[in-house]
């Protein structure tokens, strides 16, 4: 895991080197770079991610307690900025299917619900947009 990290830390250093060029031109040159960095990034955070899933997951449900557990998403929810958790929730609700997105919605306190139906949904699917242009 450490190896890993460290790996993902390498092309994120790289990522941080390409997109000034990129973004000053937008040229084809810098644009191929970029693609190829983001795509090492993409296959280096990708086996990390299947590793944890694989082997950290089922370690972490053994030798840890359910407080434990919660302790992480507390951790997550104080130290995150809160425009940035809607737009993480809007990630992970994308990749729900209806059921898990209907589960997730449900367990929120209505407020939180209304919160993200008003703001946070238009906010993902603009930051979406923006990601993902053409």
């Amino acid at each position: 895991m450490e190896a890993q990290h460290e790996r993902i830390a390498a092309t994120l250093t790289r990522l941080d080197a390409t997109v000034p060029a990129w973004e000053a031109t937008a040229g084809a040159a810098e644009r191929d770079t970029l693609v190829a960095v983001l795509a090492d990034h993409q296959a280096v955070l990708l086996e990390h991610l299947d590793d944890e899933e694989t082997t950290l997951l089922p370690l972490a449900a053994k030798h840890s307690t359910d407080e434990e557990w919660a302790s992480l998403g507390d951790h997550m929810l104080a130290n995150t900025p809160k425009l940035t958790m809607l737009t993480l929730f809007g990630l992970v609700l994308e990749d729900a299917n209806p059921a898990e997105r209907a589960t997730l919605l449900s367990a929120l306190p209505a407020p939180v619900r209304g919160i993200w139906h008003v703001v946070g949904r238009p906010r993902y699917a603009r930051h979406i947009r923006r990601v993902r242009a053409a």
